[in-house]
């Protein structure tokens, strides 16, 4: 986990690494699905693949900001390396107070 503090910002970013999982893969793409459905951001995204089976996919999730904080979850999936990363960053003004996108 990386933290940083600067006058009334943090920061926090966690990167961690699976082995592939389609489970996993499937509840991203539902999580950013979702945040469209909410009027936030999710983008999707496959790529070519010469095994019709295992897809690569990007996926990022950034739900509405709130009180000054933006979440930003991703997936980038890795077949030939049997990996998927995940990533969960946020960033926040502490001197804004009740403020919403």
């Amino acid at each position: 986990m990386i933290k940083e503090q600067v006058d009334s910002f943090s920061y926090s970013c966690a990167i961690d690494k699976y082995e592939w999982d389609e489970d996993l893969i499937r509840e991203m793409l539902t999580l950013a699905d979702n945040s469209l459905q909410h009027g936030e951001i999710g983008l999707t995204a496959s790529f070519p693949s010469k095994d019709k089976n295992i897809v690569p996919h990007t996926v990022i999730s950034v739900p509405k900001m709130n009180n000054g904080e933006c979440n930003v979850k991703t997936l980038h999936s890795y077949p030939n390396e049997n990996a998927i990363i995940i990533t969960e960053t946020s960033v926040k003004n502490k001197s804004i107070k009740g403020y919403s996108l």
